[in-house]
């Protein structure tokens, strides 16, 4: 989550009207039903990261 708010930080100082919603918070609330495609989905996905 560490990169995302990185992004989130960058976003809200390049776009001043983001910085009420932009935050770490939000972020948690709206990946949270996030989930990884199975497999029989056909998605072709890759992790990049310390966390892959």
């Amino acid at each position: 989550m560490k990169y995302a708010s990185n992004r989130s930080r960058k976003r809200r100082i390049e776009q001043p009207e983001r910085a009420a919603t932009d935050t770490a918070e939000m972020f948690a609330q709206v990946t949270k039903y996030f989930v990884e495609p199975a497999a029989e989905e056909g998605f072709n996905t890759m992790r990049i990261g310390n966390n892959a």
